[in-house]
């Protein structure tokens, strides 16, 4: 058998593939084996790994990336634009997983805590960076993946989860609500970080 030197760009190794009978030495796009939370980082990344499951077959999410694609350039919302990227960032993470509300099913999704405004004035700007949203008295933001409200200067609170952008563990989900904050900011009160 005769050995020949290649040079293979990166992402990229050489397979051979039967094609129409013959073997056939092709170059495929390399599999990134790094655990999900390190391929994803960026909205981009999400793109790109649900770009592969929709070349593998995979109808539903084929379907996600067209219609964020056939859509992105006329909405005029920030929270509508937020959320989209969100289902594509949440797939990507969720790698396949979807709810199936059967009992003893659990879902997760990022938790953001309610600050009072001596309380963020205390805070160095690295912390407030973190900090998502600000009331004096109460805040509903009804977004659809969370409801939290805050009564009388938070004395009082309740939480209610929705089934959109849920997460298949603890940590995908904590992972999500610290990378794409700035994005769930925008969903959950249409607005950027800075002007909150």
């Amino acid at each position: 058998m005769k050995e020949i030197k290649v040079s293979v760009p990166d992402g990229k190794k050489a397979e051979w593939q039967d094609i129409n009978g013959v073997q056939t030495l092709v170059l495929v796009d390399e599999k990134d084996e790094r655990p999900v939370m390190e391929r994803i980082k960026t909205f981009e990344d999400a793109c790109k790994e649900l770009n592969r499951l929709a070349e593998e077959g995979n109808e539903d999410i084929a379907i996600l990336l067209a219609d964020y694609e056939s859509n992105a350039d006329n909405i005029k919302t920030e929270a509508t634009l937020a959320y989209m990227k969100l289902c594509i960032i949440v797939a990507a993470l969720n790698e396949g997983w979807v709810p199936t509300f059967e009992k003893g099913e659990y879902r997760w999704f990022p938790w953001y805590y309610l600050y009072t405004k001596e309380e963020v004035d205390a805070m160095d700007e690295d912390e407030k960076r973190r900090v998502v949203g600000r009331a004096n008295y109460n805040a509903y933001p009804y977004g659809g993946c969370v409801y939290a409200s805050a009564d009388y200067d938070s004395s009082g609170s309740n939480t209610d989860h929705g089934a959109r952008l849920a997460f298949r563990d603890r940590e995908r989900a904590e992972y999500a609500g610290r990378q794409f904050a700035e994005l769930y900011v925008r969903y959950y009160y249409n607005a950027e970080l800075e002007n909150l």
